[in-house]
């Protein structure tokens, strides 16, 4: 098994509310890629995958979108013609063929959830239990949140709850607060709680805080391997969103940089 002592040890320590910090996941990706296996730096860019999707959305959609630093790929390779498509990971390949094709069928909150769901398809081929784990955790989280809202509204639950898992089909069946449910996924009491709370950015911050959690409990007895550096990558993501939603000096669309799990893939505006 292949550990990493030397990279792990030298890894500023990370809490959740260190946004002040000035590493960032920039420099953490410089590190890495001279330090990983080529296999293990895929699946460490395969999580950093993530940050790019509301952009993308943006991009296919004619707006004017800065390419991301920390995104192994330009939004201008994502038209056909273009040399760098092929280098597009597969599943965003093959969303944008679909998406420059059939534009005008689907409305927008279906894009997002298409695009989802091929990126949890992406990270199931990696054949990582970490990634795995945490796939299903985020997975969990957007599909409980759209069965709360859709409760009373059991043909657009169906729509709207992406597949993938056994959980999935549980919240097809029975609602949120049935037993089955309730027992299958632990965390939806804790869930439920943090739902309560109106504010978008308070219950935006709530969830990251139990995702940083579960990342903690992932690799609760891994310590030099590379879940332990997957994690660190998670965890990273999470700090950049928030140091941008919380900078003082500009004026910022929230909608367009949290990712709210409750509305996100399936309003068109979750404020």
């Amino acid at each position: 098994m292949t550990e990493y002592h030397c990279l792990i040890s030298g890894l500023p320590e990370l809490t959740f509310d260190s946004f002040e910090g000035s590493y960032g996941l920039a420099q953490f990706l410089e590190d890495a890629r001279s330090s990983l296996d080529p296999v293990h730096l895929d699946w460490v860019n395969s999580l950093v995958l993530a940050q790019g999707h509301k952009p993308l959305l943006r991009y296919l959609n004619g707006e004017t979108v800065a390419d991301i630093p920390t995104l192994p790929y330009s939004f201008e390779w994502t038209f056909p013609e273009k040399d760098g498509f092929i280098l597009l990971p597969a599943y965003v390949q093959e969303f944008v063929l679909r998406f420059r094709k059939d534009n005008e069928i689907l409305p927008s909150y279906q894009w997002e959830k298409l695009l989802s769901e091929g990126y949890y398809r992406f990270l199931a081929g990696k054949g990582n239990p970490f990634i795995n784990s945490w796939a299903n955790f985020d997975m969990n989280i957007r599909n409980y949140t759209t069965s709360k809202t859709f409760k009373e509204d059991i043909p657009q639950k169906k729509m709207q709850v992406m597949p993938g898992n056994k959980f999935a089909r549980l919240l097809l069946e029975f609602n949120t607060d049935h037993k089955e449910v309730q027992v299958d996924w632990p965390l939806a009491a804790a869930l439920d709680k943090i739902l309560e709370n109106p504010d978008l950015l308070e219950r935006e911050k709530a969830i990251d805080h139990l995702t940083w959690d579960e990342i903690d409990r992932l690799n609760l007895f891994n310590y030099f391997s590379i879940e332990v550096v997957l994690g660190y990558t998670l965890k990273l993501l999470i700090i950049e969103r928030w140091r941008v939603i919380l900078k003082p000096d500009i004026q910022l669309d929230v909608s367009r940089i949290i990712d709210d799990k409750v509305q996100g893939h399936f309003t068109d505006s979750p404020l």
